[in-house]
């Protein structure tokens, strides 16, 4: 067998192999003669593992609580949309987030590229018997969970949690269909192994409003007259993503935007943000932060 390193966050445990349990970022993959390995589960069952291993391992005793009451006690649809108020980010494309901490897909996606295996859960029996017949492998067993997010793949919700996982996984069946069609070469000899050019959109966009409950503004691609999905950051924290595809007709004037959905705006019951905070909009897809207005950096006292 080659020697394998795999990036392991899946309910699996390898024996005979090198294993890291760490996003990418924190995972330092050397050049040697170690293959590296990723895997890669359909996201609806991967959202429902890592909801399962959240409850009994990373949630504090009274959200476990209350989660499982909330499982039990509700059908699918109303347990989602109890669950979407918790706003519980590690749950919120989680498998992209193993693979950038931002949780840009782009950039997870060339991070995927960069390994030698990338391998869907389900082909992991295929992929021991053509490449590493002495691996040893152990799923852990399941507690079961009445909840499954496979069930409610028409709910709006569903796609908000899992929509760049949903792009993760249809690249990595891809990099499979590649490694099995070169007779399960790794990708660095099915391809020369180097970091792709990204073409960056252009964007223009502004923070116009912000003040202690709420922010606002606007965003527009250049290059694109799709809306853009953007991310609300207080001192490096992601608190919250969303489409900025509210109508701006201001906007749409102005700048000659053929449709105007364009803005975005979050409101809050309680206090978001307060002076010295450190408050960014970045877009989603390739990290550009949007200019802070003169208002918005008065508030923030940023001179």
């Amino acid at each position: 067998m080659e020697k394998l390193k795999i990036l392991n966050f899946q309910d699996i445990n390898f024996l005979n192999t090198e294993t890291s349990h760490k996003p990418f970022d924190e995972t330092i993959l050397d050049d040697s003669d170690i293959f590296t390995v990723v895997i890669i589960r359909d996201p609806y069952d991967y959202f429902d593992q890592y909801l399962e291993y959240c409850i009994f391992n990373e949630m504090s005793p009274k959200l476990k609580k209350e989660t499982q009451k909330a499982i039990k006690r509700l059908d699918g649809i109303s347990f989602l949309k109890w669950f979407e108020t918790l706003h519980y980010l590690p749950l919120v494309n989680p498998q992209t987030f193993q693979l950038d901490m931002r949780k840009r897909v782009n950039i997870a996606i060339e991070n995927l590229e960069s390994f030698d295996y990338v391998v869907p859960y389900e082909a992991l029996d295929t992929f021991v018997e053509n490449v590493a017949p002495d691996l040893k492998i152990k799923k852990q067993e399941s507690k079961h969970l009445s909840f499954s997010l496979s069930n409610l793949k028409e709910y709006n919700t569903t796609d908000s949690l899992i929509k760049k996982d949903k792009v993760l996984y249809q690249k990595s069946l891809e990099l499979w269909e590649s490694i099995k069609d070169n007779n399960f070469k790794p990708l660095n000899l099915v391809k020369k192994k180097s970091k792709p050019t990204r073409s960056v959109c252009r964007y223009e966009g502004m923070v116009g409003i912000l003040n202690t409950h709420s922010i606002a503004g606007w965003i527009i691609n250049l290059d694109s007259h799709e809306s853009v999905l953007i991310g609300v950051y207080k001192n490096d924290i992601l608190l919250e993503q969303t489409m900025a595809n509210i109508m701006r007709p201001d906007i749409q004037k102005r700048k000659n935007h053929p449709t105007g959905l364009c803005g975005f705006k979050i409101i809050s019951k309680t206090q978001i943000f307060q002076s010295g905070d450190i408050v960014e909009v970045r877009t989603m897809a390739d990290n550009i932060n949007i200019t802070l207005s003169k208002n918005a950096k008065e508030f923030l006292e940023i001179y």
